[in-house]
């Protein structure tokens, strides 16, 4: 196999500047966060749906009135709005966490969950589908040739300045790490998967510093080794469009910020690793 073809590092070295090489660069680019989609209502700090069961006609609105303590509470009421603030439950966040339309490098928590410092990642909306696309991938002989992927996690975590990167599929109970570097484990329960979260994420998932989302600030693998702080990780993506795992890049020290282009590159080479998948080249 032609060397330039190698999963596409030498194509994209130029991406960065040379202040982006530099192990544990901190220097602040862009913003990273993609909007939330415009069709869920934001209030708890992440969005829900509404309900069905409280869409009325175009005349209904929301009056306040209240309760037998003396404080408002919104009622349904005959107005011009269709649509009235509900609480959220730990069941409607997690069905919206698990639908893959959002990028959720960033949520807040809510108030359905104050005081959580752990979040295991639910499973994905259309799990079922997902992991057939896992089981059609999980065995293929590409994943054997050692030294192909060893050589591209080496090149990422120099070209990156991360302590390692890792390839991975996410299967119905674990994360099933094909190769890494600085990971120190090749399974992990999925309850514990920093990937388990990046499959549910659009385009991509990065924790600047682990220790302070509140998702990831109790999870062992941030509190102990191998003490992740900064992650990154993109979704390898079958030709359906299931994310069957990620490609990650990570850290013992935090971040101020993410470059565009460190994104680009980490997607580049993960959809030419689905491509070395698709391939009869082992």
């Amino acid at each position: 196999m032609d060397a330039h073809y190698f999963f596409g590092i030498h194509h994209h070295l130029d991406f960065l500047p040379d202040n982006q090489i530099s192990k544990r660069s901190t220097t602040t680019t862009i913003s990273y966060i993609s909007p939330l989609p415009h069709c869920l209502f934001a209030m708890h700090g992440i969005v829900q749906s509404v309900p069905s069961s409280i869409h009325r006609s175009q005349n209904t609105r929301i009056m306040p009135v209240r309760d037998t303590n003396g404080n408002n509470m919104p009622i349904i009421a005959m107005n011009e709005h269709n649509i009235a603030p509900v609480p959220l439950t730990k069941e409607m966040f997690f069905e919206e966490y698990g639908m893959g339309k959002a990028n959720l490098s960033k949520v807040p928590r809510p108030d359905c969950l104050q005081g959580t410092v752990f979040l295991k990642a639910p499973e994905a909306y259309m799990e079922s589908k997902r992991l057939r696309e896992v089981t059609k991938y999980s065995e293929l002989a590409q994943w054997e040739n050692k030294n192909r992927f060893d050589n591209l996690l080496r090149k990422m975590t120099g070209l990156f300045g991360t302590c390692g990167a890792s390839v991975s599929i996410v299967n119905a109970r674990y994360q099933d790490v094909k190769h890494q570097i600085g990971l120190r484990y090749s399974k992990c329960v999925r309850q514990l998967s920093l990937d388990a979260h990046a499959i549910l994420s659009r385009d991509f998932f990065v924790l600047l510093d682990a220790t302070k989302d509140w998702r990831t600030a109790g999870n062992p693998l941030v509190k102990a080794a191998p003490f992740i702080k900064y992650y990154a990780g993109v979704p390898l993506l079958a030709p359906n469009g299931q994310a069957i795992g990620v490609l990650a890049i990570f850290d013992a020290f935090p971040r101020d910020g993410i470059d565009k282009k460190t994104i680009m590159v980490l997607q580049k080479i993960a959809a030419e690793i689905m491509g070395y998948m698709e391939s009869q080249d082992e």
